[in-house]
Protein backbone atom coordinates (compact mmCIF):
# COMPACT_ATOMS: atom_id res chain seq x y z
CA UNK A 1 0.00 0.00 0.00
CA UNK A 2 0.66 3.56 -0.77
CA UNK A 3 -1.23 6.46 1.22
CA UNK A 4 -1.37 9.92 -0.18
CA UNK A 5 -3.20 12.42 1.46
CA UNK A 6 -5.37 14.72 -1.17
CA UNK A 7 -6.76 16.68 1.87
CA UNK A 8 -8.15 16.05 5.12
CA UNK A 9 -11.39 14.23 4.22
CA UNK A 10 -9.88 11.59 1.41
CA UNK A 11 -7.16 9.47 0.83
CA UNK A 12 -5.53 7.90 -2.55
CA UNK A 13 -5.07 3.84 -2.04
CA UNK A 14 -2.27 2.28 -3.67
CA UNK A 15 -1.67 -1.71 -4.28
CA UNK A 16 -0.03 -4.32 -6.16
CA UNK A 17 -0.79 -6.52 -8.82
CA UNK A 18 0.93 -9.86 -8.23
CA UNK A 19 -0.26 -11.45 -12.37
CA UNK A 20 -3.04 -13.63 -11.55
CA UNK A 21 -6.11 -12.67 -13.60
CA UNK A 22 -8.17 -10.02 -11.76
CA UNK A 23 -11.49 -8.65 -13.20
CA UNK A 24 -12.02 -5.51 -10.64
CA UNK A 25 -10.75 -4.89 -6.79
CA UNK A 26 -12.97 -4.64 -3.68
CA UNK A 27 -11.91 -1.96 -1.18
CA UNK A 28 -13.57 -2.39 1.97
CA UNK A 29 -12.89 0.25 4.59
CA UNK A 30 -14.43 2.41 7.82
CA UNK A 31 -13.82 4.08 10.57
CA UNK A 32 -11.83 1.98 13.60
CA UNK A 33 -14.97 2.26 15.81
CA UNK A 34 -17.37 1.25 13.59
CA UNK A 35 -18.65 -2.13 12.59
CA UNK A 36 -19.90 -1.78 9.48
CA UNK A 37 -17.77 -2.00 6.71
CA UNK A 38 -18.08 0.40 3.45
CA UNK A 39 -17.38 -0.92 -0.20
CA UNK A 40 -16.00 0.37 -3.06
CA UNK A 41 -14.72 -1.78 -6.62
CA UNK A 42 -12.70 -0.59 -8.92
CA UNK A 43 -10.61 -2.05 -12.07
CA UNK A 44 -7.90 0.20 -10.93
CA UNK A 45 -4.72 -0.62 -8.72
CA UNK A 46 -5.47 2.89 -7.39
CA UNK A 47 -8.39 4.76 -5.46
CA UNK A 48 -8.92 7.56 -3.86
CA UNK A 49 -11.31 7.35 -0.98
CA UNK A 50 -13.62 10.84 -0.68
CA UNK A 51 -15.92 12.35 1.98
CA UNK A 52 -14.23 11.17 4.81
CA UNK A 53 -14.71 11.92 8.51
CA UNK A 54 -11.82 14.69 9.40
CA UNK A 55 -10.01 13.68 12.39
CA UNK A 56 -10.83 10.03 12.58
CA UNK A 57 -8.79 6.74 12.22
CA UNK A 58 -10.03 4.57 9.15
CA UNK A 59 -8.91 1.35 8.35
CA UNK A 60 -8.70 -0.64 4.65
CA UNK A 61 -7.79 -3.56 3.07
CA UNK A 62 -8.35 -4.78 -0.50
CA UNK A 63 -10.31 -8.14 -2.21
CA UNK A 64 -9.72 -9.58 -5.84
CA UNK A 65 -12.73 -10.12 -7.61
CA UNK A 66 -11.15 -13.19 -10.07
CA UNK A 67 -12.77 -15.12 -13.05
CA UNK A 68 -15.25 -18.32 -12.03
CA UNK A 69 -16.56 -16.14 -9.52
CA UNK A 70 -13.18 -16.61 -7.36
CA UNK A 71 -11.99 -14.05 -4.67
CA UNK A 72 -8.44 -13.53 -3.28
CA UNK A 73 -8.05 -13.30 0.61
CA UNK A 74 -8.16 -9.73 1.67
CA UNK A 75 -4.65 -8.01 1.97
CA UNK A 76 -3.19 -6.64 4.88
CA UNK A 77 -5.09 -3.68 6.57
CA UNK A 78 -3.82 -0.09 6.26
CA UNK A 79 -4.62 2.24 8.84
CA UNK A 80 -4.86 5.90 8.60
CA UNK A 81 -6.10 9.01 10.19
CA UNK A 82 -8.00 11.86 8.55
CA UNK A 83 -6.82 15.32 10.00
CA UNK A 84 -7.69 19.05 9.53
CA UNK A 85 -3.81 19.36 8.17
CA UNK A 86 -4.36 16.12 5.43
CA UNK A 87 -3.27 12.44 6.31
CA UNK A 88 -1.23 11.16 9.28
CA UNK A 89 0.44 8.04 8.60
CA UNK A 90 -0.76 6.02 11.79
CA UNK A 91 1.87 3.25 11.41
CA UNK A 92 4.66 6.73 11.86
CA UNK A 93 2.85 7.42 14.74
CA UNK A 94 2.75 3.97 16.27
CA UNK A 95 6.51 2.60 15.70
CA UNK A 96 8.95 4.49 17.70
CA UNK A 97 13.10 4.15 17.80
CA UNK A 98 14.33 4.57 21.74
CA UNK A 99 16.93 5.67 22.73
CA UNK A 100 17.34 8.18 20.23
CA UNK A 101 20.28 9.18 20.16
CA UNK A 102 21.70 6.22 20.57
CA UNK A 103 25.30 4.45 21.60
CA UNK A 104 25.11 0.87 21.99
CA UNK A 105 21.89 -0.51 21.51
CA UNK A 106 17.93 0.78 19.96
CA UNK A 107 14.25 -0.21 20.69
CA UNK A 108 12.18 -0.73 17.59
CA UNK A 109 8.90 -1.06 19.25
CA UNK A 110 5.13 -0.56 17.98
CA UNK A 111 2.66 0.63 20.84
CA UNK A 112 -0.18 -1.17 18.57
CA UNK A 113 -0.08 -4.82 19.51
CA UNK A 114 -2.03 -5.40 15.82
CA UNK A 115 1.35 -4.40 14.36
CA UNK A 116 3.87 -7.11 13.59
CA UNK A 117 7.48 -5.20 12.68
CA UNK A 118 9.15 -8.23 10.57
CA UNK A 119 12.30 -7.04 9.57
CA UNK A 120 14.52 -3.47 10.66
CA UNK A 121 17.18 -2.10 7.82
CA UNK A 122 19.35 0.81 8.85
CA UNK A 123 20.71 3.20 5.72
CA UNK A 124 23.41 5.97 6.07
CA UNK A 125 22.91 9.31 4.67
CA UNK A 126 24.41 8.66 1.51
CA UNK A 127 21.26 5.73 1.00
CA UNK A 128 23.87 2.75 1.38
CA UNK A 129 22.67 -0.28 3.36
CA UNK A 130 24.60 -0.33 6.48
CA UNK A 131 22.81 -3.27 8.56
CA UNK A 132 19.48 -5.47 8.39
CA UNK A 133 18.02 -7.34 11.01
CA UNK A 134 14.84 -9.57 10.15
CA UNK A 135 12.23 -11.20 12.17
CA UNK A 136 11.31 -10.16 16.00
CA UNK A 137 10.72 -11.25 19.34
CA UNK A 138 8.46 -10.14 20.27
CA UNK A 139 6.38 -9.18 17.36
CA UNK A 140 5.48 -5.82 18.44
CA UNK A 141 9.21 -4.94 20.08
CA UNK A 142 13.02 -5.93 18.77
CA UNK A 143 16.08 -4.04 19.89
CA UNK A 144 18.74 -3.62 17.43
CA UNK A 145 22.89 -3.26 17.95
CA UNK A 146 24.09 -0.30 16.85
CA UNK A 147 27.40 0.25 19.11
CA UNK A 148 29.36 -1.30 15.53
CA UNK A 149 27.90 2.11 13.15
CA UNK A 150 29.80 5.43 13.00
CA UNK A 151 28.84 8.60 14.94
CA UNK A 152 26.16 10.30 12.53
CA UNK A 153 22.51 10.56 11.25
CA UNK A 154 21.22 7.33 10.01
CA UNK A 155 17.72 6.50 8.51
CA UNK A 156 15.62 3.04 9.86
CA UNK A 157 13.94 1.39 7.73
CA UNK A 158 11.24 -0.67 9.60
CA UNK A 159 9.11 -3.44 7.82
CA UNK A 160 5.98 -4.10 9.42
CA UNK A 161 2.84 -5.91 8.22
CA UNK A 162 1.00 -2.98 8.01
CA UNK A 163 3.72 -1.20 5.88
CA UNK A 164 6.96 0.60 5.93
CA UNK A 165 8.20 3.46 8.14
CA UNK A 166 11.23 5.26 7.86
CA UNK A 167 13.39 6.72 11.31
CA UNK A 168 15.90 9.22 11.48
CA UNK A 169 18.11 7.66 13.70
CA UNK A 170 21.65 9.62 15.62
CA UNK A 171 24.31 7.25 16.89
CA UNK A 172 26.46 9.08 18.82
Amino acid sequence: YALEADDHTSVTLTWQHEGTSVIDWQIDYRQITEEVWSSVTTANTTYTLTDLDPNMDYEAHVVAHCPNGLTSDASNTVIFHTDNDGIDDYLSKMVTLYPNPATETVIVAASDANITITGVEVYNVYGQNVETFHGTSPHNRTTINVSNLSAGLYHVRITTDSGVVTKKLVKR
